[in-house]
């Protein structure tokens, strides 16, 4: 109970504090120690997973079944946000970072063809850059970050029950300039590095219902407790 209250008073803190990183192929993420962050190589006895009253099998599931390698929960208040990172094959080195105006606005919509998008945008940091799309699936707004980097696509995904504050958004621009693509010299905590199978993007809405089953379980508990 102590570290969810925890949860709930942090949520704006620097990600330089208490920061774990993990590395997939060529992608490093940082978190911050107000998010929960699941792996397929992580799961067994997580203590984590016990707080959240989460089965191992529901995550093992999760991992299993979809291209997805990493999940993160942060608790809001009153809500939940889920991140995922998704690595998939594709036919070209060519990485976003140095694509051309035209053709990262070709990708764009491309990228957001299919999907329920109201707004994309392309958004640069130090690192990558990303095509930014906002869209709904099974009842969850999603925030898509899309970039492509060494002959992988790499789509780095936050959604949740009500729509993003701005506040909220601007959190996680920053997450993403952070996010950093090749070899780092210092230590980074290496996770699972099996690839899933190339499912083509579509297959990225299709997975809101068994997400938003997760999340629902959350946001029940967290209620539960807030309430005892």
């Amino acid at each position: 109970m102590k570290k969810l209250f925890l949860l709930l008073l942090t949520l704006f803190l620097p990600l330089s504090v208490n920061a774990e990183e993990f590395k997939f192929n060529d992608i490093n993420i940082d978190f911050d120690n107000t998010w929960y962050v699941f792996t397929k190589d992580n799961i067994k006895n997580n203590k984590d997973l016990e707080l959240l009253e989460i089965p191992e099998e529901t995550m093992y599931e999760l991992f299993d079944t979809s291209i997805y390698q990493l999940d993160a929960i942060k608790f809001l208040d009153d809500d939940v946000a889920e991140m995922f990172l998704a690595i998939k094959d594709i036919d070209t080195d060519l990485s976003t970072s140095i694509m051309s105006d035209s053709d990262l606005e070709q990708l764009k919509d491309m990228y957001a063809k299919g999907m329920n998008t109201f707004k994309k945008d392309i958004f640069k940091t130090s690192y990558n850059t990303y095509i930014k799309s906002y869209y709904e699936d099974q009842g969850l707004y999603i925030i898509d970050y899309y970039a492509t980097y060494k002959g992988h696509g790499y789509t780095i995904k936050f959604q949740k029950k009500h729509e993003f504050k701005d506040e909220e958004i601007t959190y996680l621009d920053n997450m993403v300039k952070n996010v950093y693509f090749g070899e780092k010299k210092e230590e980074v905590k290496k996770s699972f590095d099996e690839e899933g199978p190339a499912y083509s993007i579509g297959y990225f809405t299709g997975m809101g219902a068994c997400i938003g089953a997760i999340i629902g379980v959350i946001v029940y508990l967290t209620k539960k407790k807030k309430n005892s």
